[in-house]
């Protein structure tokens, strides 16, 4: 009888029947403790190797242990010890690229570039400068004092700038939409920029800016790239009034106005000079016309007559006319005296340069016309040397004229003796040169017979041979 159910055992992996990894964790085990006795054992025997009186203060085992990887440990560090030596020289050998010097130095090219480009004053970050103060103090030890008076300065400047604008805020509000000229007080001291703009004019970028300091209207304009500054200085008065009455008010178009090469020019100043002058001359003639004699009596024209009774009241409604019409009167003399000033500085020195020119072309002309007189005087000497030297050689020709045809002579036989033994010799070697060679050919064409006849001898053997082998082969037969 056979069972329907199967109650045999179920099939199963053998990771399932046995368990490696705890098989691996007993050896581990297990290699750890043969270990540990194998070093007790050294131990005990050391011990017991002593002697029994002696005593000892330190346990000789604890410092003689011995591992069983000793060996590599040992070989691990000294290849460890090695790497690090050469890293360390590696380390000091290479350069540091961080340099606080070089770094400081160029902080201080980019704050002076940014100070050129700003309009208004830089104002640093705290941690920024604190930093830069470290690093700088190495360079100069009276960095600080003078940062500190620069602080000042800037801080001053940033108040001015502040209060300017909250009353030009002010006025703008009051008058609307129209903004109001330009005013300050010329008594005031103390430094006031009233504008700082970059213009490139030609090639050249320039950072100007216009100034009241102490009194004075100063215009300066520094180039970016060259460390030159070009500076115009005037009144203060005298500048407000170039403001104010050619320029409308506005700084921004006296910069546009500016004209620079080696100084600083004001475009627009010829004009008015020109009408300065034509006033100057209307005035003059009309003192000339006033200061006529009055000698005798004349016949005065009732039409001159009318023509004084109007001067009259001319002269009386300008006696009515208000103190500040004079003043302003005054105050555009005043002006025009500053640019006929300014112009006539700037004629003078065109005038100066034109005078250096021609100086210099007189300086060269004189020069030139010495350089020639001087190039002739060699000229002539180097003829009569030619001239000396030619005649020398007729005489010495002339004296031993005949004494060297008779060298010549000789020469020329001894050349025509050379010349037929060079000759015979020539001809010698080329009758030897043909006798080689008829007797190469006797012996190349010996050699070749000798050839041709031992070759006719084998070759009648070969002959006979096979003759021989014929009839022997027909005996046979």
């Amino acid at each position: 009888m056979s069972a329907h159910v199967d109650t045999s055992s179920p099939q199963c992996f053998d990771y399932t029947a046995f368990n490696k990894k705890k098989i691996q964790l007993l050896e581990d085990r297990q290699t750890e403790i043969e270990r540990e006795n194998q070093m007790l054992l050294n131990k005990i025997t050391k011990i017991m190797a002593t002697e029994k009186g002696q005593t000892q203060k330190k346990n000789p085992v604890r410092f003689q242990r011995v591992g069983i990887n000793e060996t590599k440990r040992k070989n691990d560090l000294i290849k460890i010890t090695i790497e690090n030596q050469n890293i360390l020289k590696r380390i000091k050998d290479k350069k540091s690229v961080y340099d606080a010097r070089t770094l400081a130095k160029e902080y201080q090219k980019h704050k002076q570039i940014k100070k050129n480009l700003c309009e208004y004053p830089v104002l640093e970050n705290k941690l920024q400068s604190s930093t830069y103060d470290n690093n700088a103090s190495i360079i100069d030890p009276n960095y600080r004092e003078n940062m500190q008076t620069q602080q000042d300065d800037v801080s001053n400047l940033s108040n001015g700038y502040k209060n300017q604008r909250r009353s030009q805020s002010t006025k703008n509000n009051m008058a609307g939409k129209r903004l109001e000229p330009l005013h300050y007080e010329p008594g005031q001291l103390g430094h006031r920029v009233l504008m700082k703009k970059s213009r490139k004019l030609g090639t050249n970028l320039f950072i100007i800016e216009v100034s009241i300091k102490d009194g004075i209207f100063r215009i300066t304009a520094d180039d970016v790239e060259n460390p030159l500054t070009r500076v115009l200085e005037m009144f203060e008065s005298d500048g407000m009034k170039v403001v104010q009455q050619f320029f409308d008010g506005s700084v921004e178009r006296l910069i546009d106005n500016l004209k620079i090469t080696d100084k600083i020019y004001i475009k627009g100043l010829e004009k008015y000079q020109q009408e300065e002058k034509q006033q100057q001359s209307v005035q003059q003639n009309q003192k000339q016309n006033n200061k006529q004699p009055q000698s005798g009596q004349k016949f005065i024209h009732p039409n001159h007559q009318v023509h004084r009774q109007q001067e009259d009241k001319q002269n009386e409604q300008q006696q009515q006319i208000p103190q500040s019409h004079l003043s302003q009167q005054l105050n555009q003399d005043q002006e025009m005296h500053v640019y006929q000033n300014i112009n006539s500085e700037n004629e003078e020195s065109q005038v100066e340069r034109k005078i250096k020119q021609v100086q210099q072309e007189n300086e060269q002309e004189q020069i030139n016309q010495q350089q020639n007189q001087l190039r002739k005087i060699n000229d002539q000497n180097e003829d009569q040397q030619v001239k000396t030297h030619q005649y020398k050689q007729n005489n010495d020709e002339e004296e031993y004229g005949q004494e060297d045809f008779e060298d010549e002579q000789q020469n020329n036989n001894n050349s025509q003796l050379n010349k037929k033994l060079e000759n015979s010799q020539l001809k010698k070697e080329q009758q030897n040169i043909h006798t080689n060679t008829k007797l190469d050919q006797s012996q190349k064409q010996q050699t070749q017979n000798d050839q041709q006849s031992q070759q006719e001898q084998k070759n009648q053997n070969q002959n006979d041979s096979d003759i021989k082998y014929e009839d022997e082969e027909c005996e046979i037969d």
